[in-house]
């Protein structure tokens, strides 16, 4: 199964959206700054 997934950045206020199979992972890896199209965004956070 495969999840679509939004999150906000607190730092810009912009959305971002994604699609993986192992959501906990991928929100980590967000979390974490491992994913570059979000590592200058962050905090994130999901919001959906």
């Amino acid at each position: 199964m495969y999840y679509t997934y939004v999150l906000l950045s607190d730092a810009d206020r912009r959305f971002y959206t994604g699609a993986t199979s192992d959501l906990r992972k991928r929100i980590a890896q967000h979390t974490e700054g491992q994913v570059r199209s979000t590592a200058y965004r962050r905090p994130v956070r999901l919001v959906y």
